[in-house]
């Protein structure tokens, strides 16, 4: 499982160098192809960011229309971090 980072999305909005490298990641993602979560954090911010009500309708359709990409909940550092750090 892969975790989409704030900067994927904004490569992509704001039509930086990679954006087009950012699109075909995503494109996997949304179909499926890889599994991936995004935090609710993440996409606030890139709500905040984008500032535009377009954009960011856009984004929550393309979010909620993804069937690899699901909005984390807090309680992952419980599940997934602290046994992570034990191993270490």
């Amino acid at each position: 499982m892969l975790l989409v980072d704030t900067n994927v999305f904004l490569e992509l909005f704001l039509g930086q160098k990679r954006a087009e490298e950012c699109e075909k990641f995503l494109q996997k993602i949304s179909d499926g192809e890889f599994e991936a979560v995004v935090s609710r954090f993440t996409i606030h911010a890139i709500e905040a960011i984008l500032n535009n009500s377009g954009l960011i309708l856009v984004f929550l359709g393309n979010v909620q229309g993804s069937l690899g990409l699901n909005c984390m909940r807090r309680a992952w550092r419980k599940r997934w971090l602290l046994p992570c750090l034990r191993v270490k």
